[in-house]
């Protein structure tokens, strides 16, 4: 049986708000006028001794990859398996203390400010740090970057100056447990530097005139740092890769995001302005190509920087309205996209109206600034989505920072507006809260408020009707026969073709059984192509639950029952129906193979499972409706979830319409 996940182009939106300034987006800022560059590649000696083993995806420094051409073949593009979109204001919320309530408060380094800027893998906090007890009342010229290490406590500084310009800044674009690279910027100059946390050493990589603020990206490998910079020579962003041997690289010369390594290979997004394209490229450095896996064909839409979660990444798609008189847009729409690299899947996770273009993420969570929520101050709130469970964390005070199992956030001792401006990152206004094992916490969010307070995700009192575009609830239907329903959770499946695992696991929970997906994948035999087959569904299903894995047991246990495509005939739905109720009544699921284009107008055709959990019957005993539990991410309610309701016509049709009609009872 194949059961791969279908998908469908974004729907639009209405949305016109206007937006954070497009000067805080990456590819806007290209407009800026091209003025005399000044490059010094300085300090020859090692900061860290190169791998002796290189992954494929080393960058070999002798060779030219900007000049690697550009394969845009279709054929080579992710699949867009997306859903209906979610509003970020519809989905489950929690907040950073109820979400991780064993949580840890430290305190701020006494006597500094100190301005947190990135949490490393090793757990360490790093940030700028002026010696004094508020911005405007630090020492002349004293200016460092500040390492807090969250698991002893411990404070240090390193690449301090006692002659920095008033106006100098500290930045960081990336950090590993061994090494940060941070930027020092004044009005006018901005320079790059690499620095050993085990030693505080650090050696300047390249310094540049004319270069936007603090717009840097980069990202590590085992050898170097792929650091993506705007070049005033070509007016436009490229990448290189220093390597901790000193070497310099041209990786790409046109316009270009930051790049991010995921397994073998590096993803960066590509911009090409004539052509009114933003690409999604994957660079595989040991072949030397460069392949489009997704792409934008749009003048008013693009993608932001890309940020690496496990084998996944997410990147931010733009939507921006006309350009007014004077030549101005603003963004109107932000959707978050999850790009699974093994499955090769796009999904569009959520939708809203503001977020700023630099990401965090680990497997799990991803970390974005969203609108300002402080008038007369650069204050803006802090979103964190548990990917996972689809649940919104919001922070309207300090920022959050997120590493691979390690969350960090600040919080203000009193309220922003009783804090004095250049006074909040101080000991005596701001504390910091640190949580651990991050990706094993249970999280639960509260449904938002227009949603019916007596409704759970997990156990809704009635389900949303089947079509995804609906967004009110559904009123139960109106019988005199009756009702039975199984309280059976959703779970959502966490691959593209991982319906049928998500499935067994929603039934295993219900049945009080402990599982995960990649463990009843594995032991279905479940493949990227070709899905699960239906006797390895219920075989595995046996082996849980009745003790015998067979997928034709001779006593209790589930059956395949396959059906002619097309097969309308009253014999086969009156079977059917018998089948759910005896289930039913032994407290058993019914799982069902349907097309997914019927049960969801305006999706493409597709083999999908679904978990059958209850019915209604009319004053005869004739079932009328079906509730069954999807695990597709794209037909999520904000209120029940995964729960949905259909008559019995339209779920017998979405059966037998499917290309492999069948269910397993």
């Amino acid at each position: 049986m194949r059961t791969t996940s279908p998908h469908m182009s974004a729907p639009g939106t209405e949305d016109s708000r206007s937006v954070s300034p497009l000067r805080r987006h990456w590819l806007l800022i290209c407009a800026i006028a091209a003025a005399v560059t000044v490059l010094m590649v300085a300090g020859a000696g090692l900061l860290h001794r190169p791998a002796t083993e290189f992954p494929s995806s080393t960058i070999a420094t002798k060779f030219d990859y900007a000049d690697i051409a550009l394969n845009d073949d279709p054929t080579q593009r992710f699949t867009d398996i997306s859903g209906t979109v979610p509003q970020l204001s519809d989905l489950p919320q929690t907040t950073f203390d109820e979400a991780f309530p064993k949580n840890q408060t430290l305190p701020y380094p006494e006597g500094m400010y100190f301005t947190p800027l990135r949490l490393a893998a090793n757990g360490t906090l790093i940030g700028e740090t002026r010696y004094g007890t508020s911005r405007l009342d630090t020492q002349p010229g004293k200016l460092a970057l500040g390492a807090y290490d969250l698991t002893t406590g411990a404070f240090s500084t390193f690449a301090e100056r006692n002659d920095a310009d008033s106006h100098e800044s500290y930045a960081v674009p990336a950090a590993n447990t061994e090494h940060v690279l941070f930027e020092s910027s004044t009005m006018s100059t901005s320079s790059y530097a690499l620095a050993d946390l085990s030693t505080s050493k650090h050696r300047t990589l390249l310094t540049s005139e004319r270069m936007p603020t603090h717009l840097t990206g980069a990202a590590f490998d085992g050898n170097g740092v792929m650091l993506n910079r705007f070049d005033p020579d070509v007016n436009q962003y490229v990448l290189e890769y220093h390597g901790f041997d000193g070497s310099v690289t041209l990786v790409e010369r046109n316009n270009c995001s930051k790049a991010i390594n995921v397994g073998s290979l590096w993803y960066y997004v590509l911009l090409d302005r004539e052509a009114h394209t933003s690409s999604l490229v994957a660079l595989d450095a040991s072949a030397r190509t460069k392949t489009v896996v997704y792409q934008i064909d749009s003048e008013l839409q693009y993608l932001g920087q890309p940020e690496a979660a496990g084998d996944s990444l997410f990147v931010a798609q733009y939507a921006l309205t006309a350009q007014d008189d004077g030549g101005n847009a603003s963004v109107r729409e932000v959707r978050l996209l999850r790009v699974d690299t093994t499955e090769r899947t796009v999904m569009t996770l959520l939708s809203t109206d503001s977020m700023e273009p630099t990401l965090q993420a680990n497997e799990r969570f991803v970390v974005w600034s969203g609108a300002s929520i402080v008038s007369n101050r650069t204050r803006l709130q802090t979103i964190m989505l548990d990917t996972a469970t689809m649940t919104v964390l919001s922070q309207d005070n300090g920022g959050v920072f997120l590493a691979d199992d390690t969350l960090a956030w600040v919080r203000y001792r009193k309220s922003d507006a009783d804090i004095n401006k250049g006074e909040v990152y101080t000991d005596a206004n701001t504390e910091i809260k640190v949580a651990s094992t991050i990706n094993a916490a249970t999280i639960t969010g509260r449904t938002p408020a227009t949603a019916p307070s007596q409704a759970t995700p997990e156990q809704p009192t009635e389900p949303s009707t089947a079509t995804p575009s609906t967004t009110e609830s559904a009123t139960a239907p109106t019988t005199t026969g009756d009702t039975v329903r199984l309280n059976v959770p959703t779970t959502l499946q966490e691959q593209g073709d991982w319906c049928v695992p998500a499935a067994l696991q929603s039934v295993l929970t219900y049945k009080g059984i402990a599982s995960d997906q990649a463990t009843l994948a594995a032991a279905m035999n479940t493949q990227p192509v070709t899905g699960t087959e239906y006797v390895d569904l219920a075989r595995v299903a046996n082996a849980y639950l009745f003790g015998v894995e067979s997928a034709n047991p001779a006593g209790a246990g589930y059956h395949v029952q396959t059906i002619a495509i097309g097969d309308t005939s009253n014999e086969t739905a009156r079977t059917f129906a018998e089948r759910v109720k005896a289930d039913m009544a032994t407290d058993d699921p019914v799982f069902a193979a349907v097309d997914v284009a019927a049960l969801y107008p305006g999706f493409a055709h597709g083999n999908h499972i679904v978990v059958i959990t209850g019915y209604n019957t009319d004053g005869n005993g004739n079932i009328t409706h079906y509730r069954y539990v999807d695990s597709m991410r794209g037909v999520q309610d904000p209120t029940y979830a995964g729960l949905k309701i259909v008559t019995a016509e339209t779920m017998m049709h979405a059966i037998v319409t499917n290309e492999e009609p069948a269910y397993v009872w």
